[in-house]
């Protein structure tokens, strides 16, 4: 098994690990004590992009982050809420996966454990910046705690407190999780995104016969461009400036011209931005 390593909480570069298979039932039989969580190391069962962001100029190590995570191999599942190892194992009873109690397992009531749940297909990480893919997967893992499905989300390997602190390991042999429906629907989503944006710019093109885009964006970008960045105010801003130029006949007309902002977040955000503030009186 080869996957992704953090040394230890606060690390800040990670590697490629490799574990055989007498090694990780090893590692699940008899897990290594650690008095101090933050030591432990921490996994990603994925791969790595080709060409990672280092964590410095003179560190040339992989940084610790999400953008570094090209494919997972598994979803990592954290269970903190109370479901109980007994329920999870009935209700996924027909999926293959490993899991193991967490290091604070006993400390508050209710089951606190980690699943391991291998897929029929490598799932690229980009995925996870969908917000409807998201929900897909809240969708068949509603008590799992929702940052596991965040790009970049590590789990700690197995591990306990002590010595003899209450630790339990258990192992289903079913189908692999995932499938050609998945991602069959992800594309899907996509598509359909795209289409609707298309239709949405081709409606623009007949909005900017009665109105002078360029002139209200390039109005607009100069506003803009006076509000100072960090702590939400450029958001909050960029909204209540939306609905002001909105109301001045911008609406959708805003397709036909290159987004004010030049990077991709603001590219797909700019158009519901415009459509939200259309609400705002």
């Amino acid at each position: 098994m080869i996957f992704l390593c953090k040394p230890n909480q606060f690390s800040k570069y990670m590697h490629l690990a490799s574990m055989s298979n007498e090694q990780w039932n090893e590692l699940l039989e008899h897990p290594p004590v650690f008095s101090d969580k933050s030591k432990a190391p921490l996994a990603i069962y994925g791969s790595m992009v080709r060409d990672p962001e280092p964590v410095s100029e003179t560190v040339r190590r992989p940084r610790c982050t999400g953008a570094n995570v090209e494919h997972l191999d598994c979803l990592q599942l954290d269970f903190d809420n109370g479901f109980s190892i007994r329920e999870f194992a009935e209700h996924y009873a027909k999926w293959r996966w490993t899991l193991y109690t967490s290091y604070s397992y006993g400390y508050k009531e209710g089951d606190r454990f980690r699943v391991i749940l291998p897929l029929q297909s490598k799932m690229p990480c980009h995925v996870l910046n969908n917000r409807r893919v998201k929900a897909n997967l809240a969708w068949h893992f509603p008590h799992v705690d929702q940052c596991c499905f965040d790009r970049g989300h590590w789990q700690i390997l197995p591990c306990v407190r002590s010595k003899g602190a209450p630790y339990q390991y258990l192992r289903n042999k079913g189908e692999l999780w995932g499938g050609d429906d998945f991602w069959k629907e992800y594309e899907c989503w996509v598509k359909d995104d795209e289409i609707e944006f298309a239709r949405r710019a081709e409606k623009a093109k007949e909005l900017t016969k009665t109105v002078n885009v360029e002139e209200l964006v390039s109005q607009l970008e100069d506003e803009l461009n006076m509000i100072p960045v960090g702590a939400g105010q450029r958001y909050n801003r960029v909204k209540h400036l939306l609905a002001k130029y909105v109301h001045k006949g911008l609406g959708e007309a805003v397709l036909s011209v290159p987004c004010p902002w030049s990077d991709k977040k603001w590219q797909r955000q700019w158009p519901g931005l415009v459509n939200w503030a259309a609400t705002i009186t």
